[in-house]
This record gives structure tokens, C-alpha cells and sequence, in this order.
């Protein structure tokens, strides 16, 4: 969040799997951002709650952003990109 603040933008958190605070947050925005951190589970299982959120709060752009964290925390020396990340723009 520190890097986003040089520009002018309307920044809102949120706890991704609760309907209601993503609703509450979401009000007022025309576009929205899915950037969770967390495991596996509460990456993949906050994705509904806040695609319905979105439409419910009547955002009318929801951008996903995928996480390397989905494809598991373990490196090692000559990794490949095996699965892609994928960016997914949803018009709502």
C-alpha cells in the first residue's frame, strides 16, 4: 500500500471472505482489485465472495490479480514456470 500512495488514488481494504466488509468497501468504486495474501484456501475461496460483492456493491471492473503463492511456497534451483499466472479481467 506504501508504493500506491504517491498516486491519487482511493484505496480501500477489506477482509476478502467477509461479504459483508467487501460490500461496505466496495461501495462507491467503479473498479475493484483481488490482491489476496494468504494460503491456498483463502486465496482460491475469496475469489466468489468477492466477484459477488463486486456486483452487489454495483463495482463495474473486477481485476484479479493471481498469486505465485497458488502454485506453492517451495523453490528450488532450475524451477519453471510449469503452470502460467493468469490476470483475469472480468467486466461485471
Amino acid at each position: 500500500m506504501a508504493r500506491l500512495a504517491r498516486f491519487d488514488l482511493d484505496t480501500r481494504l477489506a477482509d476478502a471472505l467477509d461479504a459483508t466488509a467487501l460490500v461496505n468497501a466496495l461501495h462507491g468504486c467503479d473498479v475493484a482489485f483481488h490482491c489476496v495474501v494468504g494460503d491456498k484456501s483463502t486465496i482460491t475461496d475469496s475469489i466468489e465472495s468477492t466477484y459477488l460483492a463486486c456486483r452487489q456493491a454495483g463495482v463495474q471492473r473486477l481485476i484479479y490479480l493471481s498469486s505465485a503463492v497458488v502454485h506453492g511456497r517451495e523453490l528450488y534451483p532450475g524451477l519453471t514456470r510449469i503452470r502460467p499466472l493468469i490476470l483475469i479481467f472480468v467486466r461485471i
